[in-house]
């Protein structure tokens, strides 16, 4: 502060700034370990002594950051398999070698730790290490009540023999539970509704029908609108809704009333040719720094699917960002909230905002919550859409793409999903085109 121009403020905002670098560096974001973890595991099975092999832990709970990844392998040969995996192509550097563990670190600076299981072990093996450490201390301490001992190994009962099963399902079973989906094993709930037999029966990627957030060359994407939805007939969808940037900041080079005519036309003329695809039309707006947006609701009134977004003044106070994003979504034509918080994994914390006044304002107005699967956004996070849903909101998980291979960003949000809980029926985008438009209109 000594410094000139260099305010209190100003000095907490880089000091903030640097700490999401250093949290940066020691994890990484699920789409970087990504590649790495499934070519990996690709390599370990062409071994012989490979029963299976399956990455556990925070990559296998599909959080949205990792610190290493764990590898848990099937085998009756724990010295083989060790040796094949040292082997890798993409180690860097040893760390240790043992029959039970193994520790590489790869070319980009990830931690692979590898655990050797026997066929009879595996649930329990893999459970373990797929954790969290919570849920797992909570397993711990219902198998000592019941005065059976639990460990990486198995549930051991009171006369020492081992009631775990050969997997995760049997493991659950012994202790009375319903089977956790590995996302849902955060200590939130889950051992109870596992008991009560209330676990949600998790929305899957093959239940998305469409894709309600995307760019085309008419704003900032790279792709024309044809292209576009080309890409997404291709992975299957029924429809897709284009979304382009509203005319705010200039960088984007979003629409205007005029380029707004000449996508409409584009659309008319690419629906009149596919019978069996749509595209909706929509638009992300910019919400201003009053709470207004930034295009006028004569053309808003036009569009099938309004989202709006914050793209700027992320440091307002909390009171005067929450009655920011509250005054936005209070519009007539909206109906999708983006990317709620704001927030850059790692580069970008979430800007200050009271999100139950949100949900509640937006459970009032009838307004969807998106989770925004760009990987560096994921935004909702898997807490908050807990209790979105808790709160009774419906959701939309969008890629926000910008070119055509970021539709395939679609799983991240399917994940962050999962991991909030969400059923199929909490998505609007897993309807039928027919009860989409129904929905939109009401």
């Amino acid at each position: 502060q000594k410094l000139p121009g260099f305010s209190e403020k100003l000095e907490k905002r880089i000091l903030e700034g640097i700490l999401m670098r250093k949290q940066e560096g020691r994890r990484f974001l699920y789409v970087d370990a990504e590649p790495y973890a499934e070519d990996f595991v690709a390599y370990m099975e062409q071994s012989a002594a490979v029963k299976s092999a399956v990455i556990a832990g925070s990559y296998r709970r599909r959080k949205e950051t990792v610190g290493d990844l764990d590898m848990v392998v099937v085998t009756k040969s724990p010295r083989e398999v060790a040796e094949h995996f040292i082997k890798y192509e993409k180690c860097k550097e040893v760390i240790v070698q043992g029959e039970s563990r193994t520790t590489v670190v790869l070319e980009n600076d990830l931690q692979v730790d590898l655990k050797t299981a026997r066929p009879s072990d595996y649930g329990t093996t893999l459970n373990y290490f797929t954790g969290s450490r919570a849920h797992t201390l909570a397993l711990r301490k219902m198998a000592k009540e019941r005065g059976w001992k639990l460990n990486e190994y198995g549930i051991f009962d009171e006369n020492g023999v081992d009631i775990s099963g050969r997997t995760e399902k049997s493991f659950y079973k012994a202790f009375g539970l319903d089977y956790i989906e590995p996302e849902l094993r955060e200590m939130r709930g889950e051992l109870e509704a596992a008991h009560n037999h209330t676990l949600p029966k998790l929305i899957k990627q093959k239940h998305i029908k469409g894709d309600l957030h995307m760019h085309t060359l008419y704003s900032d994407g790279s792709n024309t609108v044809a292209e576009m939805a080309d890409a997404a007939r291709a992975r299957g969808y029924q429809y897709i809704v284009i979304s382009d940037h509203s005319y705010h900041i200039p960088l984007l080079h979003g629409m205007t009333p005029q380029k707004c005519i000449e996508q409409w036309k584009e659309i008319d003329a690419y629906n009149a040719a596919h019978q069996d695809f749509t595209i909706l039309k929509g638009m992300e707006v910019d919400i201003l720094e009053d709470g207004s947006l930034a295009m006028e609701d004569e053309i808003l009134r036009e569009l099938d699917v309004v989202i709006v977004s914050v793209h700027d003044h992320f440091n307002l106070s909390k009171k005067k960002q929450t009655k920011r994003i509250i005054k936005a979504i209070s519009n007539p034509y909206v109906h999708i909230l983006g990317h709620p918080t704001g927030r850059l994994i790692g580069k970008r914390p979430p800007y200050a905002v009271d999100m139950e006044k949100i949900f509640d304002a937006a459970l009032e107005m009838g307004i969807i919550m998106e989770i925004d699967a760009q990987p560096k956004r994921l935004d909702l996070d898997d807490i908050y859409v807990k209790a979105a849903k808790e709160k009774g909101l419906k959701f939309s998980i969008d890629s926000d793409a910008h070119r055509t291979y970021c539709l395939e960003f679609m799983k991240y949000g399917v994940y962050q999903a999962r991991r909030g809980w969400l059923e199929k029926s909490d998505v609007i985008n897993t309807y039928s085109l027919k009860k989409l438009k129904k929905f939109l209109k009401q």
